[in-house]
């Protein structure tokens, strides 16, 4: 027996609601297992997703009291939002930009087209295109900007020139490179050393 257990029903994982969490992690949420604590899985790191304790019902602690039923907003990428709402749309989205086997044109295609899935969906689109410029182009070029010596600025520049992925900016010729603004022969340099430790 642990402290609190007259009052704790177990742990309740919750992720974080952004478009960067993996599908991976955003799909043990809600996910109920009893402690230990130190002993429950890890899903993603502690940015992504955490086990928070969930208390008995009030049914559960044997007291006659209605157990309030409705959910309350979360914070998110696109701000305050029911996870009931945005979640659905992060798994579709999440699966969208996992499927190695679609080209990145071909990932954005579908992520537009989740805008006209069902009402929800487009609720959500809207919010994003609100809270995310360039959205959905801007998710894309965010990864170039995690390259060493490229900033968003100059990760958009890359994307615009037709590189919109990190393994394409790793195929690139030197000199392909160097025709983009932004891009200097340092930047080429720091791609060229990221590049090879990711062989």
């Amino acid at each position: 027996m642990t402290p609190n257990d007259d009052v704790i029903a177990g742990y309740e994982f919750f992720a974080t609601l952004q478009l960067r969490v993996p599908l991976s992690v955003l799909n043990h949420v809600g996910e109920v297992l009893q402690g230990p604590s130190e002993k429950l899985p890890r899903y993603g790191d502690q940015s992504e997703g955490i086990w928070l304790p969930k208390t008995k019902s009030w049914t559960e602690l044997g007291i006659d009291i209605p157990d309030a039923s409705n959910e309350s907003e979360v914070a998110s990428d696109i701000g305050p939002v029911k996870s009931s709402l945005y979640l659905p749309f992060l798994k579709a989205f999440r699966a969208i930009v996992e499927d190695e086997t679609l080209s990145v044109q071909e990932q954005r295609e579908r992520i537009v087209g989740l805008s006209e899935k069902n009402d929800s969906f487009a609720i959500i689109y809207d919010r994003l295109l609100r809270s995310h410029e360039d959205f959905p182009d801007s998710f894309f070029y965010w990864d170039l900007a995690t390259v060493p010596g490229v900033g968003r600025k100059t990760a958009k520049a890359l994307y615009v020139a037709g590189f919109k992925s990190i393994r394409e900016l790793c195929e690139a010729a030197p000199e392909k490179l160097l025709e983009i603004s932004g891009v200097t022969t340092r930047t080429v340099q720091k791609l060229q050393d990221y590049c090879a430790e990711r062989k």
